[in-house]
């Protein structure tokens, strides 16, 4: 995996929309709670917690963040993700159906234009 070499909780806010709410786990309560991310990396960032929070999964890989162009996933993951398999397979009919309309497209053009001429 590849990932900034000056990753840290400031990199994350610069790059990253941080009005977005999360949901996290409070681990005292083990209930969830919706919180943002600015409020998170400040709950994080406390020298003294009072709290501690969990949260499973940062997914930026579909936000258009800069910090989502900064990270690659692991060579195993492209190679056997479920995810990246379908995603390959729909990429490659969306290019079959669009070679395909470009071909009904031309054909339907070139009936329209022996119509004409006769």
């Amino acid at each position: 995996m590849t990932m900034p070499e000056d990753l840290d909780f400031d990199t994350v806010r610069d790059n990253i929309k941080t009005d977005k709410e999360l949901s996290v786990i409070n681990s005292n309560t083990q209930l969830p709670e919706l919180m943002t991310l600015s409020k998170l990396l400040n709950e994080f960032g406390k020298a003294v917690r009072t709290t501690i929070y969990n949260m499973l999964l940062l997914e930026f890989a579909q936000t258009k963040d800069r910090l989502r162009e900064a990270f690659e996933e692991p060579a195993f993951v492209k190679t056997y993700s479920m995810v990246m398999k379908l995603k390959k397979a729909l990429e490659d009919l969306k290019k079959k159906l669009g070679r395909k309309l470009r071909t009904a497209t031309s054909q339907d053009e070139n009936r329209e234009k022996y119509r004409k001429d006769r």
